[in-house]
């Protein structure tokens, strides 16, 4: 893969300038636009990071700069209210919410990497030999493609109606594979 220059305006966000930029969001697998008033860039496991306010949410928020589609300058001055703090990255640079939801998933030896990739507060063994993780989860839809993307290396136990989703958006694809085949 060839390094990628870095983007045209990284040099110029310490001049206070509010930046609006297309962003794609893979876990809703969409492009969105947004305001943003920078902040700083963070360097973490490789990637590079925008942080600023988000006026379209109205939080502070960080933004991997390889998923940054287009930025432009606006002729703003970037002023992030008082509550748009840094975020405090001693305990790593993903901290979940003690607010969110926590989902319990078994997983097998092939999707073993979700325990070291996402933050957990638990991994168990279990007697059949699988990984049983608790993680906390802010995007119910997130967490049903993390699912269904590991196929059958990993089952979500709770929460049971996000589990029941699983099945339902699984036993739909199938549908569509095993309707034109013939024997």
């Amino acid at each position: 893969m060839t390094p990628r220059s870095a983007p045209p305006w990284t040099g110029r966000w310490i001049d206070n300038v509010r930046l609006h930029i297309s962003y794609y969001v893979p876990g809703r697998d969409e492009m969105t636009e947004r305001d943003v008033d920078p902040m700083r860039l963070v360097f973490a496991d490789g990637q590079a990071y925008l942080e600023g306010w988000c006026h379209r949410v109205t939080e502070t928020r960080l933004f991997r700069v390889d998923r940054i589609d287009a930025a432009k300058l606006l002729d703003v001055a970037a002023t992030p209210p008082p509550e748009a703090t840094r975020r405090d990255l001693s305990r790593g640079l993903f901290q979940p919410d003690p607010e969110d939801p926590v989902a319990v998933v078994e997983l097998a030896a092939n999707a073993r990497w979700v325990a070291d990739y996402y933050p957990t507060e638990s991994a168990d063994e279990t007697p059949s030999g699988k990984l049983r993780i608790r993680l906390r989860f802010s995007d119910a839809e997130w967490l049903v493609r993390l699912i269904l993307r590991l196929g059958g290396d990993a089952t979500l136990l709770e929460p049971v109606e996000l589990a029941a989703a699983v099945r339902s958006r699984a036993q739909k694809a199938l549908s569509n594979y095993s309707a034109g085949c013939s024997a």
